[in-house]
């Protein structure tokens, strides 16, 4: 799908459009992650990351208010420390290439961080986190835009986690996506922010 030239063309992109965009035109850009939504408690292709890793799982009884019938269920460990990430759902990447995530969310925290982990040919090298505020155990859908690196990765694949906890939490996920990016500059330098981005 394509975008109207006016869109494309403004000066700058509201945050509202972005929002709008993940919705509608989710099917015309293509999901780029293997298994964004869990369904039939399928996890395959994710796993808790971190030197001393939670546990996921898949779940119905998730807390009140979600829009989906499947959630990823991340229990940290005893710091409060990993991550979750989709290391063998991953795509191809092109170098210095932006990349949107979209996802809900529900947490004990008021930070979450959302971006994409590096790979190349199949193995981990870095990652590129947005942190967002959101709203303490309320489901909240989350958007950042992210960078690919310029060199020494091929792949990519969805990461989030909850910023700024020390002791063990829980969060729940839903609808975990990444899309490619919107033919034409989907965002220009100066014209808009990640936190922009998440505050709609």
């Amino acid at each position: 799908g394509s975008l109207p030239g006016g869109l494309i063309q403004a000066a700058s992109i509201p945050a509202s459009a972005i929002a709008s965009l993940t919705a509608s035109l989710i099917g015309n850009l293509g999901v780029l992650n293997a298994n964004p939504y869990f369904t039939g408690g399928d996890i395959t292709g994710w796993a808790a990351g971190g030197a001393s890793p939670g546990t996921i799982s898949a779940v119905t009884s998730q807390p009140a208010g979600s829009p989906y019938t499947w959630a990823l269920k991340f229990v940290s460990n005893s710091s409060g420390a990993g991550d979750v990430y989709e290391p063998t759902g991953q795509f191809g990447t092109t170098p210095s290439t932006q990349y949107l995530v979209t996802g809900w969310f529900y947490t004990p925290a008021s930070n979450i961080q959302l971006g994409c982990s590096w790979l190349l040919n199949g193995a981990w090298q870095s990652q590129t986190l947005q942190t967002a505020a959101i709203t303490p155990d309320t489901w909240t859908q989350i958007t950042v835009v992210v960078t690919s690196p310029a060199a020494g990765t091929n792949q990519g694949c969805p990461t989030f986690q909850s910023a700024g906890e020390a002791s063990q939490y829980t969060m729940w996920a839903e609808g975990v996506v990444c899309l490619p990016q919107v033919p034409g500059p989907l965002i220009e330098a100066g014209t808009i922010t990640a936190a922009q981005i998440a505050a709609g």
